[in-house]
């Protein structure tokens, strides 16, 4: 069976590359994975590799907020998880100009953009159902029966902390210092499904990229088709027919992914897992796996082989005492993720050097180079403002400004 022989290849290689990491640190019950699947005989898949993989379920806190694109704001694992994608392709880039063996062709109606090859697809493959806008329209449909049309119409992405705001698109993290607002993943696969998942930068080189199918696990016992339905509406049906009235940027579509359902198997491990504030990626290319604090948003250099646990004290002064001596250790340890914005404009500035490319001063004046990328996003706010789902929420322009 190809999903379990995918499922295995996954937790095995997680397993091997976290080998030597806290299992406290490693969020096994929050896990997303991009496969390459690469030729298909009669439905029948030829080939396929692990891209990239990651962990866990939060975001930065604003007090981790910087101005210089130092820090990584989203740590959900299908975030990590697609942006650690973003560094596979501009390795496949780097080796078109080396004379390579590539993904990428030239492309056919653009002579200063490659395309993935023919026979060539993306596959997001994720242990359980993305939180945000997914997560509400799936636990409406199989546990709550839904009375109306109308009622589902009205699905709104959860926060990133316990507290829900039906009423807003976005995933928030609340402080006396105010709010720092992220989109939930659903609702970021919901763009991705229309922007692609190249991101303004590499969209400047490649032509869009879409996910083509997205594997989920459902605990057994659930009605498949149902839940499949629920993933369809929350990712693209819920936006559709506001989209249809809008005529998106040549070289883009309303893309609607293939959904597979994979049963669930859950284990001990899964069950007892916690990340304890850390998520982590890996790529194919690397030998490692970086772990990223989520109140942060940076990576951390050094972890004890075994975390401070409550249960090996008696005393709750002394376990505080030895957890704020270690947080110390971790925090002074951390620097930068390669998966952060400042990371990206680096590597985006190599590849234009190497082409003889002007390079923008700013990361922002190199974003906005990519106009029918973010008109595309545009048109994508506007549908689910349209729909009654909320405004997609904005971040501040500083962050970019580096």
């Amino acid at each position: 069976n190809v999903d379990d022989r995918i499922r295995s290849m996954i937790m095995t290689k997680l397993k091997e590359i976290t080998k030597h990491f806290p299992e406290s640190v490693i969020d096994k019950s929050n896990i997303a994975a991009i496969l390459l699947f690469i030729g298909f005989d009669r439905k029948v898949i030829k080939n396929y590799s692990l891209i990239s993989l990651a962990t866990g379920s939060n975001c930065i806190h604003p007090k981790g907020m910087k101005e210089d694109g130092s820090v990584v704001h989203d740590s959900y694992s299908v975030t990590l998880a697609l942006r650690a994608l973003r560094i596979y392709l501009y390795d496949e880039l780097e080796k078109i100009s080396n004379s390579e063996e590539s993904i990428f062709e030239p492309s056919h109606d653009n002579p200063d953009k490659y395309m993935l090859k023919k026979d060539h697809m993306f596959i997001l493959w994720y242990n359980k159902h993305p939180e945000g806008s997914i997560k509400k329209v799936v636990y409406e449909q199989e546990v709550i029966p839904v009375s109306s049309s109308d009622d589902m119409n009205h699905v709104h992405s959860a926060t990133c902390t316990t507290a829900t705001n039906h009423q807003l698109l976005y995933s928030s993290v609340n402080s006396t210092e105010g709010q720092h607002y992220i989109a939930s993943p659903s609702d970021k696969i919901t763009m991705c499904h229309a922007a692609g998942i190249n991101g303004a930068l590499l969209h400047q080189f490649t032509e869009t990229i879409y996910i083509k199918s997205i594997y989920a696990s459902v605990k057994c016992g659930l009605k498949f088709h149902r839940f499949a339905k629920a993933m369809g509406k929350a990712i693209q049906e819920r936006i559709s027919d506001e989209l249809n009235k809008r005529e998106l940027p040549e070289g883009f579509e309303s893309y609607v992914p293939v959904i597979r359902l994979i049963h669930a198997y859950e284990t001990n491990s899964s069950r007892r897992s916690g990340s304890g504030g850390y998520s982590g990626w890996w790529v194919t290319g690397s030998d490692s796996w970086e772990v990223i604090s989520q109140s942060s948003g940076l990576c951390v250099t050094e972890l004890p082989e075994k975390m401070v646990n409550r249960c090996d004290f008696v005393y709750e002064s002394e376990y505080h005492s030895k957890k704020m001596e270690e947080s110390k250790k971790i925090e002074d340890s951390c620097r930068s993720s390669k998966l952060c914005k400042k990371a990206f404009f680096e590597r985006y500035k190599s590849y234009c050097q190497k082409f003889e490319k002007r390079v923008p001063s700013t990361y922002l004046d190199c974003k906005n180079r990519a106009i029918d990328y973010h008109m595309t996003k545009m048109i994508v706010r506007r549908a689910l403002l349209k729909s009654d789902l909320g405004a997609w929420p904005q971040k501040p322009l500083n962050t970019d400004l580096f």
